[in-house]
């Protein structure tokens, strides 16, 4: 239940309960880790099918999604793509709004989301951070303004323990420019390291070429942007939102 509280200056706040579904990965921690010094929430429960039992911030992991949401205002899921459809069913059951950074979904988890969000609020995103946001923005423009004679493609480049690849956010950028532009736009991926997440938009043409880049320095980024995609849905209507959407608001 969301409460409101009063501050140190006499305005009001609330808090938001939510729930973290793939609280044993490491995207689950580091959101739990941005709301403990966030005082817009208040951290509920933890699911996942790993570390049954074991504590995320006070919290025991719980492997029954039932459970955990039925005390959540808001539920924010970086579990993996397995499972995914029962996981919004669930969701839907409740009444639960979603925040979903689960990448590699397929063709048929984007319509079990497109469909769920016909009755619950959802904000899907293959990357929660600002800059990514701008740079997708900024990239469909590139494509629509140069001419034919400048190619493109992106180069990712992730961690060694990243279990898809290309990323979501490569393919969400691939994707953006071919629906301006047209053709199958290359990407690369490079697994090395503890890279947390680059890439790369290369454009081009005869004599020059444009480059633009984004790099996540930390975890924290996508964190902290999914819990103000959480804050977004308080009170909104079933759709299916995107980070411009919360970026708008």
């Amino acid at each position: 239940m969301i409460k409101f509280f009063r501050d140190d200056y006499g305005g009001d706040y609330m808090s938001i309960t939510f729930c973290i579904i793939g609280a044993a990965g490491r995207m689950g921690k580091e959101i739990v880790m941005a709301a403990s010094v966030d005082d817009r929430f208040s951290f509920v429960s933890a699911c996942d099918v790993h570390a049954v039992g074991e504590d995320i911030g006070d919290i025991a992991i719980t492997d029954d999604i039932v459970e955990a949401l039925s005390c959540a205002d808001v539920a924010i899921d970086f579990a993996t793509a397995d499972g995914v459809a029962g996981r919004i069913a669930s969701a839907v059951n409740s009444g639960t709004p979603y925040v979903i950074g689960t990448t590699g979904l397929s063709g048929e988890d984007i319509n079990v989301l497109k469909e769920a969000s016909s009755t619950i609020p959802i904000v899907y995103a293959t990357n929660f951070s600002i800059g990514i946001t701008m740079l997708l923005n900024t990239a469909r423009d590139l494509a629509t303004k140069l001419p034919k004679s400048f190619d493109i493609e992106i180069v990712e480049a992730h961690h060694t323990k990243k279990k898809d690849a290309p990323s979501g956010t490569a393919l969400t950028l691939a994707s953006a420019i071919n629906a301006v532009r047209g053709g199958n736009i290359p990407v690369h991926a490079i697994r090395a390291g503890d890279i947390v997440g680059d890439h790369t938009i290369i454009l081009a043409g005869p004599g020059e070429r444009i480059e633009i880049k984004h790099q996540a320095h930390s975890r924290a980024t996508f964190a902290n942007g999914a819990l103000t995609a959480a804050a977004f849905l308080v009170g909104k209507t079933p759709g299916l939102y995107t980070m411009d959407n919360v970026l708008e608001h």
